[in-house]
């Protein structure tokens, strides 16, 4: 039969080594500033304020919506969501505003 040794300190295990941050910090990779990450946007060219529309009626058209969100702000891009067999309205769509809903 096994015999375990006997414990030091009288405790059930012993608790896990501290990690030093220092020595943690050195072994993560790390890019150069000037290369962004993979899949994270460049902010200089992220394009903020996209807003989701529901409930849109099946004529609706990007100019209808251009009419009704202008005076919110300078819209970049607006797409009305259609089937593309029947060409009706899915009945939702986006508008990017150039800098966030106001």
């Amino acid at each position: 039969m096994l015999q375990r040794p006997p414990d030091e300190g009288g405790g059930s295990e012993a608790a896990p080594a501290a990690l030093d941050p220092a020595e943690t910090m050195q072994s993560t990779p790390r890019l150069p500033p000037e290369k962004p990450l993979r899949g994270v946007p460049d902010p200089s060219q992220t394009r903020e304020g996209k807003v989701f529309l529901g409930g849109l009626g099946p004529e609706m058209t990007p100019n209808d919506l251009t009419e009704y969100f202008g005076p919110m702000g300078t819209i970049v891009d607006i797409v009305v969501m259609r089937d593309k067999v029947s060409r009706n309205g899915r009945g939702f769509g986006f508008v990017t505003f150039q800098v966030g809903f106001r």
